[in-house]
């Protein structure tokens, strides 16, 4: 038996884990590690005849007339230390992202008199303090006598979002929102359509808001459209296709779906671009002017809960007059004395515009509903003319009193002023006939006078 190939294994079991645990992570690292048998057989290589040479650098010339070193892999243990390659071996737990993270800065808010169910719920609280009211807003006269408008959001079972809106206080909604579990919509808990505000359980789901608002519970249908089937019905065919940048502009609508998008901006859907009208949007004004069923209440709870499950700053808390009206509704007693009511911007008025020629009337359309700009039959206009022609028999009356009455006045200041005169001219005949008087008086008293000196001469 060949004496170097004979291996030692006197080392203590210390030593041979240290070194085969060194030779896993140096070879996971793609380092080329040799053994000690290795190590003797190369030391036992015969070498042939000549002198002997040592290992150097070679220099391989590239295609591209550079020089290129080829390094040689050392073969000695001692190069290899495992303290320094531990910490390249190890794999970072952080990786780099390519894109900035914006880091969102919220501002500390007050929480005095503020109710949290669970503890948790006040890390919420400043996050739902900051964000937007989309607060309702009423109908105004104009809209109001539009019978073919007023029918459709009736039907819809909207009618309470847009009329009689009662008070809305601000800090008992925020409160609401803030306790909303994460889970609420989950069935296996306990908290399941539950809202504890106050010390107050608010039973809150899709069912009660369709009760509230007056929709008769019944199986709604998987509203199933296409881009096109909505196109086509709010733009009465203007446009062959949707557009590409996913918009319509709202010129290009109806007078009937022109409206509702008026409505629908402010009240249910709301947004800041009315100009144009995104598919969301367009789909929402579809099913309320073509009759379309569709589970308000689920929307509204589904628009409910994303406040639960975000920390978003800029989102708007939409149907909060709504939400303010369930919870009263069950509890009237849970205000206290720091709610007080908002005040609402002025009734939502019609622009002249909107029943302008950019938009077609609904005469013939798919949903067979009246067109809101009609036209006045004959006999309307006859009567509007009577009526016209009584209040310009009033207004003729009025103004006939009020010139006699001017004229009469006038006639009163002339007398005054001609009265006036005459005395005045009496004043003067009288200043001059005194004057004459005193002139004559003057004269024969300067006569006197000198007949008596006269005398005594």
């Amino acid at each position: 038996m060949n004496i170097d190939d004979i291996v030692s294994y006197d080392n203590s079991p210390v030593e041979r884990d240290v070194e085969s645990v060194a030779k896993r992570l140096r070879s996971n690292k793609g380092k080329t590690v040799l053994s000690e048998v290795e190590t003797a057989k190369t030391k036992s290589k015969i070498v042939g005849v000549g002198p002997k040479k040592g290992w150097s650098k070679v220099e391989v010339k590239s295609t591209a007339g550079r020089t290129r070193k080829r390094k040689v892999v050392p073969t000695n243990e001692s190069d290899y230390d495992v303290e320094g390659d531990a910490p390249n071996i190890i794999p970072s737990t952080s990786r780099k992202s390519t894109k900035k993270k914006i880091v969102q800065t919220v501002a500390n808010v007050p929480i005095d008199k503020v109710s949290f169910h669970l503890p948790e719920n006040a890390q919420r609280w400043r996050f739902i303090y900051h964000r937007r009211l989309a607060l309702e807003r009423e109908l105004g006269k104009e809209a109001l006598e539009i019978e073919a408008v007023m029918e459709l959001i009736k039907e819809a079972g909207l009618m309470k979002t847009v009329c009689n809106l009662g008070d809305f206080y601000e800090k008992l909604v925020k409160e609401f929102l803030v306790n909303i579990s994460i889970d609420c919509d989950n069935s296996l808990i306990r908290e399941y359509q539950r809202v504890f505000v106050r010390g107050e359980r608010v039973n809150f789901s899709p069912s009660i808001i369709n009760k509230f608002l007056g929709i008769e519970e019944v199986n709604f249908p998987k509203l199933e459209i296409t881009d096109n089937q909505v196109r086509k019905e709010i733009t009465a065919n203007q446009l062959k296709v949707w557009p590409k940048k996913k918009k319509i502009l709202s010129g290009k609508l109806s007078v009937k779906y022109a409206i509702l998008n008026t409505i629908v901006v402010v009240n249910w859907v709301p947004t800041t671009h009315s100009s144009d009208v995104a598919t969301r949007l367009g789909k929402f004004i579809y099913v309320v002017g073509s009759k379309s069923k569709m589970d308000f209440g689920a929307y509204i709870f589904e628009q409910t809960m994303r406040h639960a499950k975000t920390d978003a700053i800029r989102f708007s808390i939409v149907f909060p007059t709504l939400l303010c009206s369930i919870i009263l509704d069950q509890h009237p007693n849970i205000k206290t004395s720091s709610d007080v009511p908002e005040k609402r911007k002025p009734p939502l008025t019609l622009h002249s515009k909107l029943f302008g020629a950019n938009h077609i009337p609904d005469i013939v359309g798919t949903s067979g509903v009246v067109p809101a700009a009609r036209m006045m039959r004959k006999q309307e206009i006859v009567t509007a003319l009577k009526d016209t022609c009584v209040m310009l028999n009033e207004r003729k009356a009025q103004f006939e009193l009020m010139i006699h009455s001017l004229e009469k006045e006038d006639a009163a200041a002339e007398n005054e002023s001609e009265e006036s005169e005459e005395e005045e001219a009496d004043t003067v005949e009288d200043d001059n006939a005194d004057e004459a008087d005193n002139s004559n008086e003057d004269a024969s008293s300067n006569e006197d006078s000198g007949s008596s000196s006269e005398e005594a001469e």
